[in-house]
């Protein structure tokens, strides 16, 4: 691929090129997202919104040995997100949605802990998914 098409599948992947863009970056990726994980300490009774998981590939890395969370991925790519809700279909209390986080379709502190990992340089106005990560984030989350 040239580096416009490369690029353009990791802001959002589609097609057999972009599952298999996600495929490589659940496995270049996946150290940093088992610190990001172990730095977000999961506890049971969390509510948890990550912001671009691509096929959710890593999702039962977080959510392993842990009870009682409610897991949420939002991703820009529909292809991304039918794939995460395909590998993750048995697991309890997660849900995949298509949506932007410059304007997220959830009420107000409804999650106590949002990430996201390799994600904000896609973002043309990191300032604009920011405010919006902070208003779903609950008081001292």
């Amino acid at each position: 691929m040239d580096p416009k098409t490369t690029a353009a599948q990791l802001r959002c992947p589609t097609g057999q090129s972009g599952i298999e863009a996600a495929e490589k970056m659940n496995l270049t990726n996946r150290e940093t997202n088992l610190s990001v994980f172990a730095e977000l300490d999961v506890c049971a009774g969390d509510s948890i919104l990550e912001i671009g998981p691509g096929n959710g590939g890593l999702v039962p890395s977080l959510l392993a040995d842990t009870e009682n969370v409610r897991y949420t991925g939002i991703d820009w790519s529909q292809e991304m997100v039918d794939e995460a809700l395909q590998r993750n279909g048995k697991l309890q209390n997660v849900d995949f949605v298509r949506g932007s986080s410059d304007n997220l379709p959830f009420a107000n502190a409804i999650f106590n802990k949002v990430f996201c990992v390799h994600t904000i340089y896609f973002w043309n106005r990191p300032e604009t998914h920011l405010a919006e990560a902070a208003r779903v984030l609950s008081p001292g989350g």
